[in-house]
């Protein structure tokens, strides 16, 4: 008796053994750059080494915004290894920002540790540091800093799977976003609002958001995003069993995969080692 098949795997078994070679480097592709993104956690001797060279200079500088600085960027550093001295840094930094009145910097600080919190599922305590973040944002007109508190919030609302009120604080940051002029934050809001409907399973919206933060990738040039967002794209068609669109899409992927790899982007000769503090960046917005 032949197995059930859906639209999707009859379209694969209606192609060529060819095409079903071209399947697999597509899924590979996809597959690539999931894991090219998370293999952050192999970064972990690099990380180390500039842990090491930040600590070294710590003990030559005053307390000024540049010692609130440093702790901050010590506490991402250590987030993802060691989330114990992470807390400790950014409490520094909060310390340290309040004894100078920096609050810009403790504001900064207070959203850190809450995204740490959020990292360990103890949401409360998220937003209760994310709401200390605000109140200063707030009193210092800080329109930049009031964006990434809704942001942050949406994100820890998508977490808790309170997708209206995530989707409510996206928008709120996306208007701030137009304000501010951020074309890329723009891009970053629409890939967020992607996927808080992807995971509704409302693909026709996630498909609407994803081509917005395409249009500007495209607009800008950034090849790495606009991989980013072919791959969504297409595989919001894969699930919506419109195997055309998602090869269109996948193929439009894999055209860039190809002009970038092995380790060289050949039209602007850069490295993806010095592609990788941007590839990180956008970690969030893959599906």
């Amino acid at each position: 008796m032949p197995q059930p098949t859906n639209k999707l795997s009859q379209f694969w078994q209606d192609k060529s053994t060819n095409c079903f070679f071209k399947v697999d480097i597509i899924r590979c592709v996809r597959l690539t750059i999931f894991i090219f993104l998370l293999s952050f956690a192999d970064q972990s001797f690099a990380q180390s080494s500039q842990i090491d060279s930040l600590k070294a200079i710590l003990p030559t500088m005053k307390e000024d915004t540049s010692r609130v600085k440093l702790f901050i960027e010590l506490g991402n550093k250590y987030r993802f290894l060691e989330i114990d001295s992470s807390f400790t840094y950014f409490h520094k930094a909060i310390e340290l920002a309040e004894k100078i009145d920096a609050k810009g910097f403790e504001a900064d600080a207070l959203i850190d540790v809450g995204i740490n919190h959020q990292i360990q599922g103890t949401y409360d305590s998220t937003k209760q540091y994310f709401q200390k973040s605000l109140e200063i944002a707030s009193e210092m007109g800080d329109r930049k800093r009031i964006s990434i508190y809704y942001a942050q919030n949406a994100g820890l609302y998508h977490d808790m799977g309170l997708y209206d009120s995530a989707v409510a604080d996206y928008f709120k940051c996306l208007s701030m976003a137009k304000e501010l002029s951020t074309e890329s934050g723009q891009a970053w809001l629409y890939n967020r609002l992607g996927v808080v409907y992807y995971d509704q399973g409302l693909f026709d919206e996630a498909v609407r958001y994803y081509l917005k933060a395409l249009e500007i990738r495209e607009k800008q040039g950034d090849r790495w995003q606009m991989t980013v967002g072919y791959n969504n794209i297409g595989e919001m068609y894969r699930l919506q069993d419109m195997p055309d669109k998602a090869l269109e899409y996948f193929k439009k992927a894999l055209a860039i995969h190809e002009e970038l790899k092995p380790y060289e982007d050949r039209e602007h000769g850069s490295s993806l080692e010095e592609e990788w503090p941007k590839a990180r960046n956008y970690l969030v917005i893959y599906i």
